[in-house]
């Protein structure tokens, strides 16, 4: 069985909540502020690695001016929503894709589609796969909006992300909770809100591998949803090798809060 198989068969569990290993629903899109969030760091010129989850950050990245941006998430079929994504904007001209996606719809945009590399052929089989079952439904995809943010995520002007459809990147479908082997060094790492889920006993893996990845005077992003600020014992174990500083506090899902924090290695 083919990955793209494979891929395809776990979202089929998926969509009847049967979720196999890392395989799980998608986010629509991002639940953080990210305008307010990129106004605390700087991407420009930088070579950016960033959770690939809705693909919003990757789009925010571009949108700054990042040298270059690769993507990471431990569920694999964030991957086929990124492409979705690119082609949303590229050839509808929407920064998201409609909610209410139909079939039909799906197909429609992919006769469109020139496959420029073997990972865009992948996300043509998937997707045209999917489409292909009547039971199909675009919306059951994805997570359920549990809050619903007074700022979004989407820039009306999209001219800078089409220039930058055509840059290469890397995927890497990893946990950084385990060891991970990767050859290259970033000026900004961007985890989202992870490390509110990452179990204590994991927490020194989780930063070695961050450590491992990261370039000499570069960042980690970290954003708060679950909580108000950093965990005790993961500031603990970081401050050996990071500096910590907050970002400024905000009205996010409904109360103020820090936006989050970062790491810049000493």
């Amino acid at each position: 069985m083919s990955k793209v198989d494979d891929d395809f068969l776990n979202t089929i569990f998926v969509l009847e909540g049967i979720n196999e290993g890392n395989y799980n629903k998608l986010f629509f899109s991002s639940n953080e502020l990210l305008f307010k969030i990129f106004s605390n760091f700087n991407v420009c010129g930088k070579n950016v690695l960033t959770v690939l989850g809705s693909g919003d950050q990757a789009f925010h990245c571009y949108k700054n001016g990042a040298k270059s941006v690769d993507l990471f998430d431990i569920n694999p079929l964030t991957i086929y929503y990124y492409y979705l994504r690119r082609w949303v904007v590229e050839y509808l001209g929407q920064f998201y894709p409609d909610k209410d996606f139909t079939n039909h719809d799906i197909k429609q945009l992919l006769k469109n589609v020139v496959i420029h590399s073997d990972c865009e052929n992948d996300a043509i089989q998937y997707w045209g796969g999917l489409t292909n079952l009547k039971f199909f439904s675009f919306r059951k995809l994805f997570f359920r909006e549990i809050v619903k943010q007074k700022q979004g995520n989407e820039f009306n002007n999209l001219s800078v992300i089409k220039k930058r459809l055509s840059d290469d990147y890397s995927f890497y479908n990893i946990d950084l909770t385990n060891k991970v082997n990767i050859n290259k060094k970033y000026d900004v790492i961007i985890t989202s809100n992870i490390s509110e889920y990452v179990h204590p006993s994991s927490l020194s893996i989780y930063k070695e591998n961050l450590a491992n990845l990261l370039s000499n005077n570069g960042i980690i992003v970290c954003s708060n949803l679950c909580r108000n600020g950093v965990d005790i014992l993961e500031k603990t174990i970081f401050e050996d090798s990071f500096t910590f500083n907050s970002m400024n506090k905000d009205v996010s899902w409904g109360k103020m809060m820090s936006l989050g924090y970062i790491y810049k290695r000493k």
